[in-house]
């Protein structure tokens, strides 16, 4: 084993998949994120980053098929930019270890998030079962006082970083983004839109992020 945990020698891509995600499973034990967050999916992500940085050798031989090696000089070097990119390996840095164990127990209780995700996402959704013309728009901005607006803010600033370390793929993350950024203009307007802001967070890109199911219950409160 190396720096990352993966395996010397080798492998299928299946086989290094395995190893990678079973290392996710044991880091994030003693946080009770079951149901919440999709380890496979994570683990091809990585995969993919790791193999992308050339930090993986591929390899393919006549019927033998196709084996990856980890180039161990690479570890390292790959290792340390991705901490340094890490904005919540940063916060870790200066707070402490708890910091994972407060965030996550934090984002459990902001958004009061099931055991199971797929099954809840109607409950989630404020917009659920209702269409958008039946909404009042007007009694919606009146709702959103100051402190509310400030609230909503802080959370749309939160929703790149969400995107970024999110299950999508890297075509449906950037468009995410656009439409993140979109909406982080669109607030800081002296009379947000806040239908035109509602439709955009209602958007297929974000059925995966929760924070934006969280923004949406802010802004359409009871409804």
């Amino acid at each position: 084993m190396n720096d990352l945990g993966l395996p010397t020698g080798f492998f299928r891509r299946s086989e290094i998949e395995a190893v990678i995600r079973d290392n996710f499973e044991n880091y994030l034990a003693p946080y009770d994120l079951t149901g919440v967050v999709n380890l496979d999916a994570l683990a091809e992500e990585l995969f993919e980053k790791l193999l992308a940085s050339d930090v993986l050798i591929e390899q393919t031989e006549k019927f033998a098929g196709t084996y990856f090696k980890v180039d161990d000089k690479k570890v390292q070097p790959f290792r340390s930019a991705a901490l340094q990119e890490s904005q919540a390996y940063k916060a870790k840095s200066r707070i402490g270890q708890r910091f994972y164990t407060d965030v996550f127990a934090g984002y459990r209780t902001q958004i009061e998030l099931p055991v199971s995700l797929e099954s809840a996402k109607d409950d989630l959704n404020p917009l659920a079962g209702i269409q958008k013309s039946e909404v009042d728009w007007e009694t919606v901005s009146k709702s959103i006082d100051a402190e509310k607006h400030e609230d909503i803010r802080a959370r749309i600033s939160e929703l790149i970083p969400a995107i970024q370390q999110s299950e999508l793929s890297e075509r449906q993350k950037k468009n995410a983004i656009a439409h993140a950024e979109a909406i982080s203009k669109l607030v800081e307007a002296p009379d947000p839109p806040w239908e035109v802001i509602v439709d955009l967070l209602n958007n297929r890109y974000f059925s995966a992020i929760l924070n934006a199911m969280a923004i949406l219950q802010l802004i359409l409160g009871g409804l």
